[in-house]
């Protein structure tokens, strides 16, 4: 039954986690939360799984397309229709629109707005097509950083206006913590990376720095936590550089198992090769007092500051990686500890409570 008294908020996305599909769009589920924690009634039109044939992906986005539509044509005056991602999430948006008004907020993440070299050229057209019809109809597109921000201003001449900055969904402080053990405690210095096995993400250089590293100092372990297209080869390529005993790999984590792992970490490493809208793993590894190591480019920026928090290296360079990765291993416990705490001060200002209240300004603001 319908409340009456409670505004509704109908969220639009093709990425929204299940017992299936744990860590497919953990943000786009918390968002949704942190709506509903603000006196919103929530309605969902969604795909909750991954599909691993093309046919079955192809009928669930017929399915997901009709539902939205209808569900957005039989909607209240009063509701807010919720998007995220203004790419394939908004095609029932876009067809629904042609018949009737809907109040849209639309929340770009990276893929939908950005240019991304591992697709198709005509995918990314089509991508940019949708992304931009989607956001002809929004009255507010949120973005997850400053960068993403200008990004807009520059590339898709989206009114500043109309933008606001909310760094996907925030962190969880109470869930993502330190557990009170002293890192760097092991002979073995640990590093880790959380994230989709996906081209773009600088897995390959990632592997062949850490060679690079084990020729030098001898002994460290790298767990790469997640699953992708590139599993099989990034295991073929940790035996063909001898490193099965240091390298090892785990399957997706749901999001409440997270802060464990990366509590076992020295480091986390981000080696991404894409332009990152904000790269919230990076937040959720310095939550847990843990310091990042990633190229200091695009929405990583608003994070990382190398010797504070964490260390830098150029993107796509092995060897610049590398000497990152020695740089950490060699560093006087004293500094190592600073950077800890640097990472803690960081990850307090995205504290998920005080952006789940901005975002619900934003809602209750709405006509």
């Amino acid at each position: 039954m319908q409340n009456k008294d409670k505004r509704r908020v109908i969220l639009v996305s093709n990425m929204y986690p299940s017992k299936h599909s744990p860590a497919h769009g953990t943000f786009v589920k918390n968002s949704a939360q942190q709506l509903i924690a603000n006196g919103f009634e929530l309605k969902k039109v969604v795909i909750n799984r991954l599909y691993r044939s093309k046919f079955a992906k192809l009928a669930a986005y017929l399915s997901f397309i009709a539902r939205g539509v209808w569900v957005l044509l039989t909607s209240r005056s009063s509701d807010i229709v919720y998007v995220h991602f203004a790419s394939f999430s908004g095609i029932p948006v876009i067809l629904a629109s042609a018949f009737k008004k809907l109040t849209v907020i639309t929340n770009v993440h990276g893929g939908d707005v950005l240019d991304c070299p591992s697709l198709a050229k005509s995918t990314t057209l089509l991508t940019r097509f949708l992304s931009l019809k989607t956001l002809k109809r929004s009255h507010t597109v949120i973005v997850p950083s400053h960068f993403a921000r200008q990004w807009m201003i520059e590339h898709f001449e989206i009114d500043s206006n109309r933008l606001f900055v909310s760094p996907s969904r925030g962190i969880e402080l109470d869930l993502f913590k330190p557990d009170g053990n002293q890192k760097r405690g092991a002979d073995k210095p640990v590093f880790g990376y959380v994230g989709r096995l996906d081209p773009g993400k600088g897995l390959p250089c990632l592997l062949d720095a850490f060679a690079q590293l084990l020729r030098q100092h001898g002994e460290a372990e790298l767990h790469i936590v997640g699953s992708g297209k590139l599993k099989t080869d990034l295991n073929r390529q940790v035996s063909r550089l001898n490193m099965t005993t240091n390298v090892h790999f785990h399957g997706v984590f749901e999001q409440q198992q997270l802060p464990p792992l990366y509590n076992q970490f020295d480091y986390l490493v981000f080696p991404t090769e894409l332009t990152e809208t904000l790269g919230l793993v990076g937040l959720e590894s310095m939550a847990t007092g843990v310091p990042v190591i990633a190229p200091f480019e695009a929405g990583i920026t608003a994070y990382l500051c190398h010797n504070s928090n964490g260390l830098s290296f150029v993107a796509a360079d092995e060897h610049s990686l590398c000497q990152a990765l020695v740089k950490a291993v060699d560093m006087p416990a004293q500094n190592y500890q600073s950077l800890c705490a640097g990472a803690l001060k960081t990850a307090a200002r995205y504290d998920s409570k005080k952006v789940g209240q901005a975002l619900g300004e934003l809602f209750r603001a709405l006509p």
